[in-house]
């Protein structure tokens, strides 16, 4: 291997070196992101009186929706049920808070019932209908789950025998 350097590899180092703080090249510093154009103003679906600046993509999707609901020959959406202002939106996400708090805990109870009733076919059938009613995902892998649980557990209490 030789010191001596690839004249390629020299030309563009050199070039490197003098473009290196050409401003022409440099890239662009703005952000090419805007906010959305706001169009309109509608009033919030909360009816508490507020107006809701409505930028144009919310606009235009209303409109696909609506087109779509007409071609089913249903009712359009209107306006009015689709923006929430800033202040009713913070109560609203705090009351779908504690309903989802409430109903996990109302769940959680069941499924602890569920899990203590002693294999009982009625009574775990009222239990897992009010879970289906409560909107619980798998009820029935939840009872199986439970009676498998309850196989191993029986299994495990059996005397040994032999030794």
């Amino acid at each position: 291997m030789t010191d001596e350097q690839d004249p390629e590899v020299l030309a563009d180092l050199r070039l490197r070196a003098s473009s290196m703080h050409d401003r022409t090249r440099a890239r662009p510093t703005k952000s090419a992101w805007s906010p959305p154009a706001i169009v309109d103003r509608w009033p919030c679906k909360t009816g508490c009186g507020a107006m809701v600046d409505v930028p144009i993509d919310a606009v235009q999707a209303l409109d696909v929706f609506n087109a779509q609901l007409k071609r089913q020959r249903e009712k359009p959406i209107a306006p009015s049920q689709v923006m929430v202002c800033d202040k009713c939106k913070a109560t609203l996400l705090e009351q779908e808070a504690e309903e989802k708090r409430t109903r996990a805990e109302r769940v959680s109870f069941h499924v602890a019932a569920l899990g203590a009733s002693k294999g009982i076919p009625t009574e775990e059938h009222g239990i897992l209908e009010q879970l289906k009613r409560w909107g619980h995902p798998d009820p029935e892998g939840l009872a199986k789950a439970i009676a498998e649980r309850r196989a191993a557990e029986r299994g495990s209490n059996k005397p040994r025998r032999g030794i």
